[in-house]
């Protein structure tokens, strides 16, 4: 997604209470880069939790998957994210 600063960034998002984290990711990649991908094409790779200074009560955990995604696929995620960072 283009950021404000024009830079590219990986599209991510809140994800709703009930949802976990790949159901969160699943639901982003859709929205953002138009791809509906099965939950086990997705492998975790790495997971962060963290505070902020201005809410040190609140956690935030950030999760990374790799995504098994043959070159297709990559060609048309990459055109809609781009054509989204277009129109945003």
């Amino acid at each position: 997604q283009m950021r404000p600063d024009y830079m590219v960034g990986m599209f991510g998002g809140g994800i709703k209470e009930h949802m976990t984290n790949k159901e969160g990711l699943l639901s982003e990649l859709k929205e953002e880069a138009g791809l509906v991908v099965t939950e086990d094409r997705l492998h975790p790779v790495c997971t962060h939790t963290f505070t902020k200074s201005e809410k040190p009560d609140t956690l935030y955990k950030t999760a990374m998957y790799g995504l098994e995604m043959p070159p297709y696929d990559f060609m048309t995620a990459y055109k809609n994210i781009m054509n989204h960072a277009e129109h945003a």
